[in-house]
């Protein structure tokens, strides 16, 4: 709400990366995590709008999270940054009080020019959560963008890297479908110059089509169709 007596000095505020609200099984509230042109990841009670904690969540704008509640009904906060910055780590925050960094998403099995300590040069550009055969353990899957374009699969429960993959062009989106099996799960990652890229859950690629001369946002329906679009036209696949 305004506040009475602000003075607006025409100066732009820290920007709204992301935010996620999520039910938290511990505390038996609801909470809200909102990333800020400051650096700083703010919890807040999600019925009352107090601030709980201010964190700093490093390498710039948290402007990717994801609410997750693990297989043990452990809630998590996982943030990524998209802008090029020197870290492109998907990292696992846990919900106040204390709010504290868990396991980071950062390493790969073949580095194609990245780092390990952190200074890459890269950004996430997105990631996914979840398991990619039902009832089997759940992965973290991380879009990459920058000095390298890569996808990495990770065990969500160590930060583990289990594959990864080198993309071409400069990759804007990414869409998960789980399947019966590995070979059946599918991993899509659209191009902003209008490639859709298809990976199996075993790194495999599967193929690779020209659909538009540019695209911006993917999503995927669980069945496994696709809806792609760019600024004047919308794809059903």
């Amino acid at each position: 709400e305004p506040v009475a007596g602000r003075v607006d000095t025409g100066e732009e505020t820290p920007v709204v990366g992301a935010l996620v609200v999520a039910h938290d099984p511990a505390s038996a509230r609801d909470l809200l995590a909102v990333g800020t042109g400051s650096t700083s990841l703010n919890f807040l009670d999600a019925s009352t709008g107090e601030l709980l904690e201010d964190v700093v969540s490093p390498y710039g704008l948290p402007d990717r999270i994801w609410a997750h509640v693990s297989a043990s009904g452990r809630l998590q906060f996982l943030v990524g940054h998209s802008w090029l910055t020197c870290g492109s780590s998907v990292r696992a925050w846990s919900p106040p009080p204390q709010a504290g960094e868990g396991i980071s998403f950062q390493r790969s099995m073949d580095l194609l020019g990245r780092t390990v300590d952190g200074w890459d040069s890269c950004g996430v550009v997105d990631f996914w959560v979840g398991p990619l055969i039902p009832d089997m353990p759940e992965r973290v899957v991380v879009l990459r963008h920058g000095a390298v374009n890569q996808i990495t699969v990770y065990d969500e429960a160590t930060g583990d890297p289990l594959w990864d993959a080198g993309l071409g062009g400069a990759p804007v989106a990414l869409a998960v479908v789980a399947g019966s099996e590995s070979s059946s799960a599918r991993i899509y990652v659209v191009e902003q110059f209008g490639w859709l890229v298809e990976f199996d859950g075993t790194g495999r690629r599967v193929w690779a089509t020209l659909v538009a001369r540019s695209l911006r946002v993917m999503y995927a329906d669980p069945a496994g169709d696709l809806v792609l679009w760019n600024r004047e036209e919308v794809f059903m696949i």
